[in-house]
């Protein structure tokens, strides 16, 4: 009998993950998995964190930042590091308390699929929310109004790095022609009006449409009636931001979930005949303002 045809075909990708773990308390032995590394046969390869700001601020509070910026010299290291070509098992950490688990081959359809299957096996944190079969509790509307204002700040803090002149355009209140009261434009520029928001899979994505719409109105009002003063921008956009489809925190559902969210939000920019721009980092978004203020 052949055996082989009793099972169904192994996916006809190769690939190699490792995960990438942080002590956060020197000499104690305690290890935090932080990141995920997966390299395909024809060296195509991804580095993504697991561990997210607001799971990072559950866990140790003001520090959170310290605790991410830690990850992220692992992060950037590993991502030079197979840039260049370089074999995942020669990595060597850039500081002590970064360390690499063990390597693990699999064959996958692609490399999310690489990165899910380590998620699941190494980082706890990651499984918490991201691989449930069911949505989780919905956030609180607190959390997530300081997740959008902390995006929004490092959006500005990240322009006014690079473009200092720039940093007053941000977090105008603009009285406009004929109406009562005053609407809140994110970026108020020379040449670019912009609103900022998140869209992230989960419970609350809905909640992110709705906020998302809101502000895609007030671009429309701001362009059609005007302000008091004669001065127009010429672009008008919605730069909002989404994770990468191989993002590890997001299970399948959940990434094709968010494509069907961004669908409805740039079907009803479409309509008003303004520009949703999805951006995946903090520096996309400030290249873009960068961008359009230089046109």
């Amino acid at each position: 009998m052949n055996f082989k045809a009793l099972f169904p075909p192994l996916p006809g990708v190769t690939a190699t993950g490792a995960a990438l773990f942080l002590e956060p308390i020197m000499g104690s032995g305690e290890r935090l998995c932080v990141g995920l590394a997966a390299v395909l046969a024809d060296n195509t390869y991804r580095v993504a964190p697991v561990l997210r700001r607001e799971t990072a601020r559950c866990l140790v509070g003001e520090k959170a930042d310290s605790l991410l910026g830690l990850m992220q010299v692992g992060l950037d290291s590993l991502d030079s590091h197979l840039e260049r070509g370089e074999n995942l098992a020669s990595w060597t950490p850039p500081m002590q308390g970064l360390t690499l688990g063990p390597l693990a081959q699999g064959h996958v359809e692609d490399l999310p699929m690489m990165l899910r299957a380590m998620a699941r096996n190494h980082a706890f944190l990651a499984t918490l929310a991201a691989f449930d079969a069911t949505e989780q509790g919905e956030p609180s509307s607190d959390d997530e109004a300081e997740a959008d204002i902390e995006w929004l700040k490092r959006v500005r803090h990240a322009v006014q790095t690079r473009r200092p002149a720039l940093d007053g355009h941000f977090g105008r209140r603009i009285k406009l022609r004929n109406v009562r009261g005053e609407t809140r434009i994110d970026y108020f520029g020379s040449r670019l009006a912009a609103q900022l928001c998140r869209l992230t899979p989960g419970a609350s994505i809905s909640r992110h449409v709705r906020t998302a719409k809101s502000k895609l109105w007030d671009l429309e009002a701001l362009r059609d009636i005007g302000t008091d003063g004669v001065f127009r921008p010429a672009s008008y956009e919605l730069l909002i931001y989404r994770p990468r489809d191989d993002d590890p925190s997001y299970s399948e559902r959940q990434i094709a979930r968010l494509h069907d969210a961004l669908s409805e939000l740039e079907a009803a920019g479409d309509r008003q005949q303004l520009r949703v721009r999805p951006v995946q980092t903090v520096n996309d978004a400030a290249s873009r303002i960068i961008e359009a203020e230089a046109a």
